[in-house]
């Protein structure tokens, strides 16, 4: 048998004693939600700040005078003038040195054929410093018109009037495909030449490209043609170096010197010699 009235009293006691706990969770709850709602109002206060901050230092910095350009250096300079690579930068005194874009500037200045490679750097507070690196023509190409070469093998630059042209001659040059692979190897042929003492590359006026693989090289000081290909140019050199000194040895003067292959060549007598 049940003691409703012991019954209704625990349940009662107990209903009392979730309300309580209940209005203490919910209380609890309630603060830490203002807590983080503090913590938030906080911290976006702190971005207000910062923002604004750097937005109003900026724009002080970038109105002082203390930061002014006043001097623009260029280094390297040497077939360029600063006053063409000024035109082509666009950066004049009195430029914010903060506020200029280093790599626009250089994309600028690189546009001139004679530049390679340029270093910009700001000298705080008034200076920028402007390195070039300028290609370093060593021959000519001919290819519907004069070109100057540097070392890789790029045709940089058409020739103009005031620019030095004595060098070798590359001619021959196909005209429907890329020549920068073709040419540099010609330039490794005339280095190992000289280096060989086959003949010096100051005194070649003219390489002609003969088809895929050959060339004939003309020289000035001794006014002699030799024509081989390229593969294996380095053996071939060093038999056109013997048979020169041999043709010497007899005082014997070639006119023309042909290697067919490295157990082969053909040499033409000048004619007076044959005298």
């Amino acid at each position: 048998m049940i003691d409703l009235d012991y019954y209704y009293s625990q349940k009662i006691t107990n209903q009392k004693s979730f309300l309580w706990k209940r209005r203490h969770l919910k209380h609890g709850e309630i603060k830490k939600i203002c807590f983080l709602f503090l913590r938030l109002m906080l911290f976006s206060a702190i971005i207000i700040l910062t923002a604004a901050s750097l937005y109003y230092g900026g724009s002080f910095i970038a109105r002082s005078p203390y930061f002014s350009l006043q001097d623009i250096r260029f280094e390297g300079c040497k077939n360029v003038t600063p006053q063409e690579l000024m035109g082509l930068a666009n950066v004049r005194p009195g430029y914010n040195i903060l506020a200029l874009n280093l790599q626009e500037i250089s994309q600028k200045i690189i546009t001139n054929p004679w530049v390679k490679d340029v270093r910009i750097e700001r000298n705080f507070p008034r200076q920028l410093i402007i390195e070039i690196t300028e290609r370093v023509p060593v021959a000519l190409a001919s290819q519907e018109g004069l070109f100057l070469v540097d070392r890789e093998g790029d045709l940089f630059k058409k020739v103009e009037r005031q620019d030095n042209i004595d060098m070798p001659v590359i001619t021959g040059l196909s005209l429907s495909e890329p020549n920068t692979q073709r040419v540099k190897e010609i330039l490794d042929f005339l280095e190992t030449a000289e280096h060989m003492g086959v003949f010096p590359v100051s005194a070649v006026s003219e390489v002609h490209v003969d088809g895929d693989y050959g060339i004939t090289v003309y020289t000035l000081t001794e006014n002699i043609s030799i024509q081989m290909s390229l593969k294996d140019y380095s053996e071939k050199l060093a038999l056109v170096r013997s048979l020169k000194e041999d043709l010497a040895k007899r005082k014997i003067e070639p006119q023309a010197i042909e290697i067919i292959s490295l157990d082969e060549a053909h040499v033409k007598i000048a004619s007076s010699s044959k005298s």
